[in-house]
């Protein structure tokens, strides 16, 4: 049985489900998650997505959408390792 709670002061949305905290963030037609365990701090967690969405943004010259994240996912994937490097 899972366990939906949310938690809306933070900027992104925070949830605990199935005992693993997520955020994640709407961008058009993507959502990017991380997923942590529950005692992990929320807060580390929404300020590192929305960096990895700021730089994802910038290394895209567009809005965060489906298309460039895919024609570009060798760019996404340096991101994603850069914002989570020795994490």
């Amino acid at each position: 049985m899972s366990v939906l709670i949310s938690f809306n002061q933070f900027p992104g949305d925070i949830i605990i489900y199935d005992s693993h905290l997520v955020v994640y963030k709407h961008s058009l037609d993507l959502i990017l998650y991380f997923v942590a365990g529950p005692t992990e701090n929320e807060i580390m967690l929404s300020t590192a997505l929305n960096a990895l969405a700021d730089a994802l943004t910038i290394v895209l010259s567009n809005p965060l959408e489906k298309r460039g994240v895919l024609e570009n996912l060798d760019l996404v994937l340096l991101c994603l390792d850069e914002t989570i490097d020795e994490g």
